[in-house]
Order: C-alpha cells, then sequence, then structure tokens
C-alpha cells in the first residue's frame, strides 16, 4: 500500500505573482494579522560550547504564545531532537524543559532530559535576532549557547465566517538559506488561495452547512552543509466523519544555480539495493508499533513510493506514513526513524546522507 502523498507543488514566477494576488483579494476583508499578537516563531541556528571539551551545532525551533514558550532542539552530534516546553518573559528571558520525543507505545511521557535557559535580545528595533543561554543535559553536558535566527515564521490566518485557512512557514532570513523563500510562501499563499475560493463557492451554493477549515504547518526537519530538510503537514475538514491528514516532505540541495528538491533515490550511489535494506528495517519498526496493515499482513513489504515520504533529521532517516497508508485513520500517522549507520555504505559520494551523518561533528 502507498501513503497518499501530495502532490510536489513548484510554482513559476508567473504562477507564483498570480497566486499572491489572488491571495490579496480573497484575504481582503477577512484576514487577520500574519503575526497575531502573542503568536511569534523563530528558527535559531549556533553553537553550544562546552569549554575543552569542544563545541556542537544546535538548532532551536522556538515559538512563544502569551507566558508560554514551546518547540524542539535539534542537536547532530548527539544524534538527538529534543522536545521543548516552558516560560518567557517581558524581558525575554526563554526558560526550557527538554525531553526525548515519546514514541508511539511507550507509555507515559519520558522525565526531562535537560533544560535550556536563555534571553533573546529585544534592543530597539531587534525582535530576538540573537539567543544565549545555557544548555544542560542529563549526560553531564554543560555548554554555553550562543545562536542567530535564521528564519522568522510567517502565519497567515483567513477567517470568513466558518471558513478557516492557516498556514505557518518559516521565511529564512540567513543568506544561505534565502534561496528556499520562493520555494514555501508561493504554495502556501496558493493553497490558502484555492480552500478559501473552494469554501466560498461551496456557500454560494448554499452547500456548506458545517466548519470548513484548513490548518498547514511546515517544521525544519534537519540541516547540514547545503542539504535543508523539511516536512509539511495539513489537516482539511471539507465535511464527513473526519477531517484529511497530509504529509509532504522535501529535501533540499542548495546548489549554487537554486534549490533543488532530492528524491529518495538521490541519496544512494546509482544501483544501490536501498529499498531492499528499508524496507525490513521500516516494516520491523512499524510493527513494533501496531501498525494493523503490517500486523495483519496486508502489508508485507514497501516500495520506493511507500517510502518517498522521507526525512533527514539529526537522529536519522525519518519515514513517514499518514493515516490509512499503514493503518485505519483512528491510528493516526506512523513515524519511523531508520540510523544513518543502516545505510552509510550505500550512500552517494559527498550527498546528503554522508552530510547529516557528518553534521555537527
Amino acid at each position: 500500500m502507498r501513503p497518499a502523498s501530495a502532490p510536489t507543488r513548484t510554482l513559476t514566477r508567473p504562477l507564483a505573482i498570480a497566486a499572491a494576488l489572488a491571495l490579496a483579494a480573497l484575504l481582503a476583508p477577512h484576514a487577520a494579522a500574519q503575526t497575531p499578537p502573542g503568536w511569534w516563531r523563530a528558527l535559531y541556528r549556533g553553537t553550544a560550547s562546552a569549554g575543552a571539551a569542544g563545541s556542537q551545532t544546535v538548532v532551536l525551533d522556538l515559538t512563544l504564545q502569551g507566558d508560554e514558550a514551546t518547540g524542539r532542539l535539534l542537536l547532530p552530534a548527539l544524534r538527538a531532537v529534543l522536545d521543548a516546553s516552558g516560560t518567557t518573559g517581558q524581558d525575554g528571558a526563554v526558560t526550557l524543559s527538554l525531553t526525548a520525543p515519546r514514541e508511539r507505545g511507550q507509555g507515559p511521557a519520558p522525565a526531562a532530559t535537560g533544560s535550556l535557559e536563555g534571553r533573546r535580545s529585544l534592543a530597539p528595533n531587534d525582535d530576538g535576532s540573537r539567543f544565549t543561554g545555557q544548555l544542560r543535559l542529563g549526560n553531564g553536558v554543560a555548554a554555553t549557547v550562543t545562536l542567530r535566527r535564521i528564519a522568522q515564521y510567517v502565519r497567515v490566518d483567513v477567517h470568513d465566517g466558518n471558513i478557516h485557512a492557516q498556514a505557518d512557514f518559516p521565511h529564512f532570513l540567513a543568506p544561505d538559506l534565502a534561496p528556499l523563500r520562493p520555494e514555501l510562501a508561493p504554495p502556501a499563499q496558493a493553497d490558502i488561495a484555492s480552500f478559501v475560493g473552494e469554501g466560498r463557492s461551496a456557500r454560494a451554493a448554499n452547500a456548506l452547512f458545517h466548519a470548513y477549515e484548513l490548518i498547514a504547518d511546515t517544521e525544519l526537519e534537519g540541516m547540514a552543509g547545503a542539504y535543508v530538510s523539511l516536512k509539511s503537514t495539513r489537516y482539511r475538514y471539507t465535511g464527513g466523519a473526519h477531517g484529511i491528514d497530509d504529509i509532504e516532505t522535501a529535501t533540499w540541495w542548495l546548489e549554487p544555480s537554486g534549490p533543488r528538491k532530492l528524491s529518495l533515490a538521490e541519496l544512494f550511489a546509482p544501483g544501490a539495493p536501498y529499498v531492499t535494506r528499508l524496507s525490513p528495517l521500516v516494516l520491523a519498526r512499524l510493527k513494533e508499533q501496531d501498525a494493523t496493515w503490517v500486523v495483519q499482513g496486508q502489508v508485507t513489504r514497501l516500495s520506493a513510493q511507500d517510502l518517498a515520504l522521507y526525512a533527514l533529521t539529526p537522529a536519522g532517516i525519518a519515514f513517514a506514513f499518514p493515516p490509512y497508508a499503514m493503518g485505519p485513520y483512528a491510528q493516526g500517522t506512523f513515524t519511523v526513524v531508520v540510523p544513518y549507520t543502516r545505510v552509510l555504505d550505500m550512500a552517494a559520494s559527498q550527498g546528503a546522507l554522508q552530510a547529516f551523518a557528518q553534521a555537527g561533528r
């Protein structure tokens, strides 16, 4: 069985302009501000220095809402992604408790594995461009964190009666990442424009009797060298017993000529039997997670298309399977991470897999 992935959407410049104009027409006069009061989100990149122990690259995805702070800390050298939650103050202080993500079937949430305490710079005309603080991990690591903002999140939020469409996506500020801007904003705006237009058409035809909602979010899964891996999730409700969950992934190679999206096959050397290697590894983990179609025997092997929704993370290659791909809707999305050590011998020379396997070291 194959996951129902969303189509890749790459807009030419004229289409991107048309999408932006269409969105502008749809937004007026019903759009909320793109950055609603109390909501703020940014990506930071920098180092965690532990004196004689050296330093490592870290990436912080930080969201602030009122006095609450949440996010994720990516630690490539430790092969780890930690969830973060805590508080923030008006002076820019942020206190976060760090925990390992809870995997499906694990039981209670894991205890805290560390903390990050720091402060955003809030000088005039500086809305948190820098973050400095102290990182402490349960393994005894204590480091000084120095980060710079590499992306500010944009939220486009449209309310029109019972029609609601919202999209969050990063606007990259760092020069090396800025080429990704046209790959993110136009598709997100086109989604909003199309969805709101469909809802208004249904209402004009007296066929809209319920909430009509789209919630979309694009997250950074990992970055290493000239490679950036993103995952977009979309929830759509247009009627019926439940909504529809879509997942789209993209690993970009930031070539001098412009960003290029890499397929899973391009991560491996020509002719490498990567599907044969990955299929039993992923299926074994899906079975551990009680994926119904795998447990009952409907799915016994995976194809390249089944594995198409991948992202490169500090921990390994993360494969996503949306509802209905490996089990009924009630089971939700499955995620399986395969460590780089299991496939690095098949990696394309000087490619993305090698870059991520060596990241932060």
